[in-house]
């Protein structure tokens, strides 16, 4: 069983649908992301769900956008501290720099009042394993850096204070056209 694993994940990463795209080609698709952490009497909890857009203008490196709803809640000693919600639009460039594997530069902009943040930069690197010869799982890693204001905290008008590191692990499922 191992074996018929190991040979079908070979299969996959290693089949004739190499993410060369093409001027002109389209890709589509989203991501759904639910995180959970927990320590030291605290915890956070957000989810979020991000459709994708994005055009490729010459061969191998396109622009795009997600527009998404993020939802969070920060607990600490069993009380909510912050929540809400909020809407953000995404706009990226990605490039393909050797076959499958690609590095996408991401600038997420909240479009919501009262949020965790204002804007921030987002940079990923990610490999598309193609399922058919269109649609692809997307494993990636990034690591992002936001900046803006703790509304918990800070009187609404005081300048941006408020920054955090984000850094994980996501997959996310993409359909590319005229590729």
């Amino acid at each position: 069983m191992k074996k018929l694993f190991l040979s079908a994940l070979l299969g996959f990463a290693t089949s004739s649908s190499f993410a060369q795209m093409s001027q002109g080609a389209f890709m589509m698709g989203g991501n759904f992301d639910f995180n959970l952490k927990s320590g030291n009497n605290s915890s956070t909890t957000s989810l979020t769900i991000a459709p994708t857009a994005g055009l490729f203008l010459v061969e191998n490196m396109g622009i795009g956008a997600s527009v998404g709803f993020s939802s969070y809640n920060y607990k600490a000693n069993g009380s909510s501290i912050n929540s809400g919600s909020s809407i953000f639009i995404s706009p990226f460039t990605r490039y393909y720099f050797s076959g499958n594997a690609f590095g996408q530069f991401d600038i997420p902009l909240d479009l919501s009042k009262n949020s965790n943040y204002d804007f921030g930069t987002k940079m990923k690197i990610g490999y598309d394993l193609f399922l058919t010869d269109n649609v692809a799982l997307e494993p990636s890693v990034y690591a992002g850096f936001y900046f803006g204001r703790n509304p918990t905290i800070d009187a609404p008008n005081d300048n941006l204070k408020y920054q955090f590191l984000s850094t994980g692990v996501d997959v996310s499922l993409q359909i590319f056209l005229n590729r």
